[in-house]
């Protein structure tokens, strides 16, 4: 059971910083070189929204993990 628990906050984790890392380092850049700025905009937005639903689930995954690994 203790390893289930750390696997699934390993993994919220790695999805958090992950997918922050990809929108700072690849997904902003190409949009920037590639899209003019009403496009860029509106498909930013609907990239954060999925994203941050992804986000609060993992930040919930990470507390209740958290809490039992100490």
């Amino acid at each position: 059971m203790q390893d289930l628990v750390k696997l699934i906050h390993l993994v919220a984790a790695i999805l958090w910083m992950g997918g922050m890392a990809f929108m700072l380092v690849a997904l902003r850049p190409a949009l920037l070189a590639q899209m003019e700025p009403p496009s860029r905009a509106r498909l930013m937005a609907e990239v954060m929204r999925r994203f941050f639903a992804v986000v609060a689930v993992s930040v919930l995954a990470l507390f209740a993990t958290g809490g039992s690994l100490y």
